[in-house]
């Protein structure tokens, strides 16, 4: 049975590449970052074509910078699409006494709209919904997003000229305490409870090493959230959260995000307190190759 066979499979501007150029590969790395996104390097062995005098794949327009690129790893049968991207350079390695090398390197671009600077935009009478949505779509990529509390059409909400998109949504998941990403193509903002599937390691069968570290840095006994009334300037809004850690650290106070009413206050406080609770564990491990793990 081949099940756990390691494989792989390429395609360049939408086919897949020859069985020749799928055996000329030396070396393939991928590197994912959270917030960044996938960059990816693969190696090819080539050879001269005695006949023209060329490289027989250097030369090839396939790999020219700006070609699509999407790379899938994983096992027979089981294949995972890590990168879908653009080949952004290629260096050839030449040596006198090895046959010659060259290394395409490329990367995701979803994040390229989201991060540049941007200018000023206001979103006027749209729902939380429908900006995020209109976000993604401007970006090129694909939303998906669960009905967002309130749901109704906020009056005004601005993105300033100082922050970019990127930033923008991170600050809305947080108003929200939804949970914002960027994954291939995709465009997520969803419920804390409607994420994807959790992937459970083994020690011993997917896990090798495993080195949790607990800190109390970073922890706060609470966080309130104070935001303007406009119907009422002289009663702000305001929501609490507590954290369920003894000894908990300093108290913390928000008082620069769009609140909209206690309830909307004491969310952000919520989804702040459980953000900040995330930096309490670390862990560093080695696992056997899985290519679902994002």
């Amino acid at each position: 049975m081949n099940v756990l066979t390691p494989d792989f499979g390429i395609e360049i501007n939408g086919g897949k590449v020859s069985a020749f150029i799928l055996k000329s590969i030396l070396e393939i790395n991928v590197r994912e970052q959270l917030d960044v996104g996938a960059a990816f390097t693969i190696t090819f062995q080539d050879a001269v074509d005695t006949s023209t005098g060329n490289f027989v794949l250097l030369d090839d327009p396939l790999f020219s910078p700006g070609n699509r690129v999407l790379l899938k790893i994983g096992y027979v049968n089981h294949l995972e699409t890590v990168i879908d991207g653009e080949i952004k350079s290629i260096e050839p390695e030449f040596s006198a006494s090895d046959p010659p090398t060259f290394t395409i390197e490329g990367q995701d671009h979803s994040f390229d709209y989201l991060k540049k600077k941007s200018p000023m935009y206001d979103f006027k009478a749209m729902t939380y919904r429908r900006i995020v949505e209109k976000i993604a779509v401007d970006a090129g990529l694909t939303p998906m997003v669960d009905p967002i509390v309130p749901s109704g059409p906020v009056p005004l909400l601005r993105k300033s000229g100082k922050e970019t998109y990127y930033e923008f949504l991170m600050a809305l998941a947080a108003d929200t305490g939804y949970k914002f990403s960027v994954d291939r193509k995709k465009l997520l903002f969803r419920r804390p409870g409607n994420l994807e599937p959790v992937t459970r390691l083994r020690l011993g069968r997917d896990l090798l090493a495993f080195s949790p570290r607990l800190r109390d840095t970073g922890l706060f006994k609470s966080i309130e959230v104070r935001g303007h009334n406009q119907q009422d300037p002289n009663e702000p809004f305001v929501g609490k959260a507590f954290s369920s850690i003894a000894g908990a650290g300093e108290e913390k106070v928000i008082d620069d995000r769009n609140v909209l009413s206690r309830a909307h206050a004491r969310a952000i406080a919520g989804a702040e307190m459980e953000k900040a609770g995330y930096t309490n564990i670390e862990a560093t491990l080695n696992s056997v190759g899985l290519p679902q793990l994002r």
